[in-house]
């Protein structure tokens, strides 16, 4: 078996080729679907619209999580689109997320464990999976947050194969902003956090070290999290 981070230069090309591919064809999805839209993306447009603002008393709400609709809002704010372009831009968005996604794919992928005979098959399976779930099961064409909590927990998971061989304090802390992150962008995150949370304890009951690092990666995900837990609980009356 052969660690993953160990790589000839075929097979690392093998990586480069296969990323750009999976880039090209994300790029030419988000470009033939940058007029599409949906009541969904209607309304983030306008919540991007009320971060624009100034009205965080309508972005924040119970129903839309704000880290999407605020990217949105930033992309708006630096391209100073008319409202023609605006479906435009909200796919440019989603395509950068795409990217962060590849991204979060290449950290988890190098962490598997191949048999080096096969790693080259291997790779290119693997890009070739991930861009078949991605474009085609999450869509650059639909108007939503869920690539943006494809990156996350992709990298997520990376972060937890490599901290089973390398469990430094910038590796825990790393995970807790991204779980944090991918609440904002979406509250199904919520439970993975919880189970990746108990994945890091588990590792480093497993090699019988101070669990202590796992309060850093826990402390990073309330102090991202928690103020919109905060002020959803206030503004429902409800925890």
């Amino acid at each position: 078996m052969m660690p993953s981070s160990v790589r000839s230069a075929e097979l690392r090309r093998a990586e480069l080729y296969c990323a750009l591919l999976a880039s090209a064809v994300g790029l030419l999805q988000a470009w033939t679907s940058r007029f599409y839209m949906t009541p969904d993306g209607v309304n983030y447009l306008d919540l991007a619209a009320d971060w624009l603002h100034g009205d965080a008393k309508h972005a924040i709400n119970s129903l839309w999580s704000p880290a999407y609709p605020f990217l949105l809002a930033m992309a708006l704010r630096l391209t100073h689109s008319q409202p023609y372009w605006e479906s435009t831009v909200l796919h440019a968005v989603n395509f950068l997320l795409y990217l962060a996604a590849l991204g979060g794919f290449w950290l988890f992928f190098r962490e598997l464990k191949v048999p080096q005979e096969a790693a080259l098959a291997w790779t290119i399976f693997g890009y070739t999976l991930f861009t078949y779930a991605m474009l085609f099961l999450v869509s650059l064409g639909t108007p939503t947050p869920d690539m943006g909590v494809a990156a996350v927990l992709l990298a997520a998971t990376g972060l937890i194969l490599r901290l089973q061989h390398a469990p430094t304090v910038g590796g825990y802390l790393s995970l807790g902003v991204l779980l944090g992150i991918g609440y904002l962008f979406k509250t199904i995150v919520l439970p993975f956090a919880f189970v990746m949370l108990f994945c890091a304890v588990l590792i480093q009951l497993i090699q019988k070290k101070n669990a202590i690092r796992v309060l850093l990666s826990v402390a990073a995900f309330l102090t991202l999290a928690g103020p919109l837990i905060v002020a959803l609980s206030v503004r429902e009356g409800r925890f």
